[in-house]
């Protein structure tokens, strides 16, 4: 039973030194790391600086690129207001080529002949005849 005891005891104080050891060559990192001016410390300070300053430029982006859309949200909704504005005088100037049209009809009738009139959707169809209803 000694011979169990001397080797765990062995063991133990192995296990002990290793993990001396090792304690001991982690301070020496840990170490390097403390010193800002030299080593992966002065690179970590220089990465923590570029995160610092690449966030607050994502920051702006998107800052700016939410004014862009709220612009470009005010310019759809004009821009769908005066689509409706043109469709309405599209139609109000079909309205007004028919009454003209009527208009040269009756007055062709008391004068002489009056050949074919080009109007609106004459020029919109590309017939020349103003026929292409």
């Amino acid at each position: 039973m000694q011979i169990f005891s001397l080797l765990s005891d062995i063991l133990l104080l192995s296990a002990t030194l290793g993990m001396a050891l090792w304690c001991h060559l982690l301070t020496r990192r840990l170490r390097g790391f403390d010193d800002a001016e030299k080593g992966p410390g002065a690179a970590i300070a220089d990465l923590k600086v570029q995160v610092d300053a690449l966030a607050e430029r994502v920051a702006a982006t998107t800052r700016a690129t939410d004014a862009a859309a709220e612009s470009l949200r005010a310019a759809i909704v004009a821009a769908d207001d005066r689509t409706g504005r043109m469709e309405m005088l599209m139609i109000s100037l079909g309205d007004l080529e028919d009454r003209g049209a009527e208009r040269l009809a009756e007055a062709a009738m008391v004068d002489v002949a009056v050949g074919p009139i080009p109007g609106f959707r004459a020029a919109r169809t590309g017939d020349a005849a103003g026929s292409g209803r």
